[in-house]
C-alpha cells in the first residue's frame, strides 16, 4: 500500500490510497494546501501501516 499526492485542476490536493498493484483503495476530500495533504497522510502513516508504505508526491 502506498499513498499518491495530486493536485486537482482547480488546484486543491488530495492524496489517494493505492494498493500494492496500483488499485485506488480510496480518495481523500480535497486539501487547500500541499502541506495539509502530506500532515494528513503523515498522522494515517503513523498509524498501524505496514513499513512499506510510502508517499508518492506528483507534484
Amino acid at each position: 500500500m502506498y499513498f499518491v499526492i495530486d493536485q486537482t485542476p482547480n488546484g486543491a490536493f488530495q492524496f489517494f490510497i493505492k494498493s500494492a498493484d496500483h488499485e485506488t483503495i480510496a480518495m481523500s476530500k480535497a486539501f487547500d494546501t500541499k502541506l495539509a495533504a502530506q500532515k494528513a497522510v503523515s498522522i494515517i502513516m503513523n498509524g498501524h501501516l505496514s513499513p512499506k508504505s510510502h508517499i508518492e508526491d506528483l507534484v
